[in-house]
């Protein structure tokens, strides 16, 4: 099953809107990444680290809304595709509500620790 057919069937299971909708929602306004063993569903948006929630104002955070990946593939695929670097990356785990927020430079020093 190729990463994104793997996506589309998860979303289908945890997620009460529709799939394509966010998939639209994404090209139009955020970055979509597929290939057969990799999808990325990010987009930009501003992290108020203090009261840890998303506020209105300049872009500082990529948050991946949904990441697919397959065999060999990591997370570090989504700091390969994104155009430039921002001070956040957010994420939630298996559809949990928790934001994971982690500094760029922190995430990727746990992502080279991860693959030594």
């Amino acid at each position: 099953m190729l990463a994104w057919d793997t996506a589309r069937t998860w979303w289908q299971e945890h997620s009460t809107v529709p799939f394509e909708e966010r998939l639209g929602w994404h090209l139009s306004c955020g970055l979509v990444y597929s290939t057969p063993s990799v999808f990325l569903m990010v987009h930009e948006l501003c992290w108020d680290p203090v009261n840890r929630r998303a506020i209105q104002g300049t872009p500082n955070a990529w948050f991946c809304e949904m990441a697919t990946l397959t065999g060999t593939k990591t997370l570090a695929e989504l700091f390969r595709v994104v155009p430039h670097r921002h001070e956040w990356v957010l994420f939630v785990r298996r559809g949990g509500f928790q934001i994971h927020a982690w500094p760029w430079d922190r995430m990727i020093q746990k992502l080279k620790q991860s693959t030594n």
